[in-house]
């Protein structure tokens, strides 16, 4: 995570923690297998891979964005998709 000064506003670019999640994410998918027991993997996910993106969150809170909040929802539903293998109903 960088934090970034302007003028009179603060920013934070997480590229670094998502590229730390997602690396970390493909690791343990590697190790596990993509058919193994899904509770088990989210255990790991959970322990292994989200801290490396929440790294220092304690002092984010009011520099996110809505974009920053979007941008973290998608990263953590990426990875259920990717987990569970949800099927999608098409009308």
């Amino acid at each position: 995570m960088i934090i970034y000064f302007y003028e009179s506003t603060c920013g934070i670019d997480f590229s670094y923690g998502f590229r730390k999640f997602y690396g970390n994410f493909n690791h343990v998918m590697s190790v596990v297998g993509y058919y193994s027991n899904e509770m088990a993997t989210l255990h790991l996910i959970k322990n292994y891979c989200v801290p490396s993106v929440l790294y220092g969150c304690e002092t984010w809170y009011m520099y996110l964005d809505r974009h920053d909040y979007h941008r973290l929802n998608v990263l953590w539903n990426n990875s259920f998709r990717k987990i569970f293998k949800p099927q999608r109903k098409y009308k």
